[in-house]
C-alpha cells in the first residue's frame, strides 16, 4: 500500500501544489508544484486506488486508447518513483512482492535488472536493457526481497528543460549543474548522451540518451550516480590498483603514468599476490574496520572482483630512479588521499565528507609514499615497508 505522506493539495492562483506539514516541514521539505496529471495522480493515491485504477483513470479522464496504456502506465511509475525520493509518498509495502508496483516491475524483466556493490542496491530501468547487464553480471541479484536504494531510468529522448539551476562545475568535457532537488551532468562532446539528472539523495536517476548510445558508455556514466549513492552511504572510491597480501587488499594509488598497473603486476609475478582491481576501489566501514568491496569498473585493466576484503593500507606511488619507502606527516596523508578520491566533490558539503574520510582512515590505517623504478625490486621494497608498518604500528595518529 502506498501511503501519502504530510502534504497537502493547495491551489494558488489556479496552480496547484502539494506544501508539507507537520514533520515533513521539520524536515524541510519544499513545497511540489504540480499538473493537471499529477494532481490526478496524487488524488488517486490519497483514495488509496490501486495503481490499475489509477492508470484507468488518466486513460479515461483524457480519452485515450489502449495503444496509448504503455506510454501512461510507464509516466505513471515515472511520477510514482520521483514522489518516492521526494519522501511525498511511501511505498510501505516496498519489500513486498506482491505489491502493486513491485507486481508491475517484474512483468517484464527484460526492461530491468539490479546490480549490488558491497552495501549498495541499485536497480536500471530502460527499453532493450540487456545489454548494459552485461557489464555488470557478476554483481547482478534479485531484488524481490531488498531494498532498492537507488532506481535509475534509462529514457530514449531528450529532457524538457530545466529552469533555474546554477552551475558546479564547467569544463570542455563536462558540465554539472544543481538544482533546488537534482543535479544535472552534461557532456557536450557526446551527442548521443543528452543529460543525466540524479535526485539529491541519489535515490532516483534519470539518464536521457539516443536510442544508438553504446551500452558501455552507459555502463560508465552511471558510475556518476553509483559514486553520489556510495558517498552519501559513507563509501568513497579511491583511484588506485588493488592486490591482495597476507589476506587484506593493499592499493597502491598515485597520478595516471606513475606506474600502478606495472607495480600490481610485480606483485602478481614476483610474489605471487592476487589482483583485485585494476584502476579504482570502494573503501567503506564494516563493523569498525574498513573494507575494500568488490565493484565492476576497472579502467581498461578488465581486472575486478566481487569479493570484499578487509584494508590493509595504502602506498602512494611515485617515479624514480631508486625504489625507496618513506613514511608520511599526517597532513601529507589527508592530501593524498583527498586528491586521489574521485568520489563527488561538486559542493562544500561534499568535499567536507571527502575530507572527514580522509581524516578518519589516514589515522586508522598504513599509508606511506614509495619512490620506485619499475623492477622486481620495487614490489620487494613495497613489501619491507608493509612489513615494517605491520610490526611498528607506526601510521597511528596520537
Amino acid at each position: 500500500m502506498i501511503q501519502c505522506n504530510s502534504f497537502e493539495l493547495v491551489y494558488l492562483r489556479k496552480i496547484p501544489y502539494l506544501i508539507p506539514y507537520g514533520q515533513q516541514t521539520a524536515n524541510l521539505q519544499k513545497s511540489i508544484r504540480l499538473n493537471e496529471t499529477g494532481v490526478l495522480i496524487w488524488n488517486g493515491l490519497s483514495q488509496k486506488k490501486p495503481l490499475d485504477q489509477i492508470l484507468q483513470d488518466i486513460l479515461n479522464t483524457y480519452e485515450l486508447s489502449e495503444s496509448d496504456r504503455p506510454f501512461v502506465q510507464e509516466d505513471l511509475y515515472e511520477t510514482i518513483a520521483q514522489l518516492e525520493s521526494l519522501h511525498v509518498i511511501t511505498n510501505s509495502d516496498e519489500s513486498d512482492p506482491k505489491s502493486d508496483l513491485t507486481k508491475k516491475r517484474t512483468n517484464d524483466k527484460e526492461k530491468y535488472f539490479s546490480f549490488c556493490i558491497g552495501p549498495l542496491t541499485i536497480r536500471c530501468e530502460g527499453q532493450n536493457i540487456s545489454p548494459l547487464s552485461i557489464f555488470f553480471k557478476d554483481f547482478l541479484y534479485p531484488d524481490q526481497n531488498q531494498k532498492i536504494m537507488q532506481h535509475i531510468i534509462i529514457k530514449d529522448r531528450k529532457p524538457e528543460t530545466i529552469h533555474n539551476s546554477s552551475v558546479l562545475v564547467s569544463r570542455a568535457d563536462i558540465l554539472i549543474k544543481e538544482t533546488s532537488y537534482c543535479y544535472c551532468i552534461c557532456l557536450p562532446d557526446q551527442t548521443d548522451f543528452y543529460e543525466m539528472r540524479i535526485a539529491k539523495d541519489a535515490s532516483f536517476v534519470e539518464i536521457f540518451c539516443a536510442h544508438t548510445i553504446e551500452p558501455e558508455f552507459l555502463f560508465h556514466i552511471i558510475r556518476f550516480p553509483v559514486l553520489l549513492l556510495a558517498q552519501i552511504k559513507k563509501c568513497f572510491f579511491l583511484h588506485s590498483a588493488s592486490i591482495l597480501f597476507q589476506e587484506k587488499a593493499w592499493l597502491f594509488s598515485g597520478s595516471s603514468g606513475t606506474g600502478k598497473s606495472t607495480h600490481t603486476r610485480l606483485w602478481h609475478t614476483f610474489l605471487d599476490a592476487p589482483y583485485l582491481n585494476g584502476d579504482l576501489n570502494m573503501i567503506g566501514m564494516k563493523n569498525d574496520h574498513y573494507i575494500v568491496y568488490g565493484q565492476p569498473w576497472c579502467g581498461t585493466s578488465k581486472i575486478y572482483t566481487t569479493a570484499d576484503h578487509p584494508l590493509g593500507g595504502i602506498v602512494f606511488l611515485k617515479q624514480s630512479d631508486k625504489n625507496h619507502w618513506q613514511s608520511m606527516t599526517s597532513d601529507q596523508k589527508v592530501l593524498q588521499l583527498l586528491y586521489r578520491l574521485i568520489s563527488p566533490n561538486w559542493t562544500k558539503d561534499m568535499l567536507h565528507k571527502n575530507m572527514h574520510f580522509s581524516k578518519m582512515l589516514s589515522r586508522k590505517i598504513p599509508l606511506f609514499s614509495l619512490e620506485c623504478t619499475a623492477t622486481k625490486e620495487a614490489c620487494y621494497t613495497a613489501k619491507d615497508g608493509i612489513l615494517f608498518y605491520q610490526k611498528n604500528k607506526t601510521f597511528r595518529i596520537i
